[in-house]
């Protein structure tokens, strides 16, 4: 079962795209992914591509959570990116 975060319970950072934004919760860092970038995502992860890129240092760890968000109260759009 996924866990589920309203924004409240979020700290937004810097880092909006077409893949989706990063946030902050309990001290830790996330991306969160927008849905219709799901698939592309994980085929990345799969591909090991990622994984190669950690291991020289060139991204941060990563790896698929079950945590998911809730942002149907939140305040704020985020804008459509061409």
């Amino acid at each position: 079962m996924a866990n589920t975060l309203s924004i409240d319970e979020i700290e937004p950072q810097f880092g909006v795209d077409r893949t989706g934004f990063t946030f902050k919760h309990n001290g830790a860092f996330f991306r969160a992914i927008n849905d219709n970038a799901i698939p592309h995502v994980r085929k990345l992860l799969a591909s090991g591509l990622i994984q190669r890129l950690i291991e020289e240092d060139l991204f941060p760890e990563t790896s698929e959570t079950t945590l998911t968000l809730d942002l149907s109260q939140a305040n704020v759009a985020l804008r459509d990116l061409p």
